[in-house]
């Protein structure tokens, strides 16, 4: 989450998590992980935003999908390719993608809107092919 402190008075009226994409179950642990981690967000963002709504503080999260970053490089160097292609889109996010959104959200106009999770993945979260991409460019097996 951007802001961690939840005292009334340091929280801005727009809080915006980014857990991720969709569950990633048949792969290998570090899937599961980064899945749990992110399922957990989620949960927070929605406990958050009923907690802070008499406050009329609003609490969304984003879950994006491949985006271009230091974090998604080396994934990128081995598939984008093939990311790209089994994305609706056909292409892999930038963070401007992402920036929109938040932007959108943090907007007076959008002070109606709590408790959500925008999916920023060009539709990828559509299918179930990502897990199977990633580890085919890691020279894994989906027999976890």
């Amino acid at each position: 989450m951007r802001r961690v402190c939840w005292k009334k008075s340091s929280l801005s009226k727009r809080d915006v998590s980014m857990p991720g994409g969709k569950g990633i179950w048949r792969t290998n642990w570090v899937f599961r992980c980064q899945t749990i981690a992110k399922y957990a967000i989620v949960g927070l963002t929605e406990a958050a935003a009923k907690e802070l709504a008499g406050y009329q503080i609003t609490v969304n999260a984003i879950k994006p999908g491949i985006i271009r970053s230091a974090l998604t490089q080396g994934i990128l160097g081995m598939a984008e390719d093939r990311l790209a292609e089994a994305t609706p889109l056909k292409r892999i996010g930038d963070p401007e993608d992402i920036a929109k959104v938040v932007s959108m959200l943090v907007q007076p106009e959008t002070s109606f809107v709590t408790g959500i999770s925008v999916v920023v993945d060009g539709g990828f979260h559509l299918f179930n092919e990502m897990d199977q991409v990633m580890l085919d460019a890691l020279g894994q097996s989906s027999k976890a």
